[in-house]
């Protein structure tokens, strides 16, 4: 049964308009042949007839930086589990103190500190490489990204592990980038403003669709899945928005 969430004060937004904004965010990318895919199952479940009206708010940049942000992943044998091998974790800053071990050390360059790790997959560096991308924009030309969509929990959380959004596909269903992006620059701008869209799929729905997932992701790579759920599921946060900077 879905409750009452923090972010009902927020105004709303239309779907149609956040499922357009990403279909052509897609063409945009393949007309530049650039890597993109199609809206998320989470996406258009959170857009779907099932789900509370999106609202738009926005949260300080240091929020990336204090919590763990449950991220997408894909499955076993989709690139960016890269991620997961490399780390052993699935939430954005616990990723980021792994692939970018010096971004902490103010003592170092601004290129030194971006220095990813040691044996990182070599599948693993163009995609980011658009991280680093992200990060530059925002430090010299001061580029306000666009909202980003992020999943979020209606209140009480009572309801069973299972019915939760983090194996279906992290708390961001489009912006794997940005969000590890702001978690970088969390430190150095914390007040930034970033705008987000909090969506939110009914419970029902995600239970039936996690449980698909996991089975397929139990076939796919047996002896991994009860390390990536117990991690995936462990906890997340929880986006608290205002309307205000």
């Amino acid at each position: 049964m879905m409750t009452t969430d923090p972010s009902d004060f927020l105004p709303g937004i239309p779907k149609d308009r956040i499922l357009v904004e990403s279909r052509r965010l897609g063409e945009s990318k393949a007309r530049k042949k650039a890597p993109s895919r199609r809206p998320t199952m989470a996406l258009r479940l959170a857009l779907s007839a099932f789900a509370h009206p999106p609202r738009e708010g926005v949260v300080p940049m240091r929020f990336f930086t204090e919590e763990d942000i449950q991220i997408y992943l894909g499955m076993p044998n989709h690139p960016l589990n890269g991620l997961l091998r490399l780390s052993g974790q699935t939430t954005s800053r616990k990723i980021v103190d792994a692939v970018f071990p010096r971004h902490r050390d103010k003592r170092l360059s601004a290129e030194e500190r971006l220095r990813v790790a040691e044996g990182l997959p070599d599948d693993l560096k163009p995609w980011l490489a658009r991280v680093l991308r992200i990060i530059a924009r925002i430090r010299q030309d001061g580029w306000e990204p666009p909202p980003i969509s992020v999943l979020n929990f209606r209140k009480p959380r009572r309801d069973p592990w299972i019915c939760r959004a983090e194996h279906l596909c992290g708390q961001v269903p489009d912006g794997t980038h940005r969000v590890l992006a702001y978690t970088v620059l969390g430190a150095e701008f914390p007040e930034m403003p970033v705008s987000v869209r909090v969506l939110c799929i009914h419970p029902v729905l995600l239970g039936v669709v996690n449980s698909l997932t996991i089975t397929l992701s139990y076939f796919v790579d047996r002896r991994g899945t009860s390390v990536f759920v117990k991690k995936r599921f462990a906890g997340s946060a929880s986006f608290d928005p205002t309307t205000e900077p």
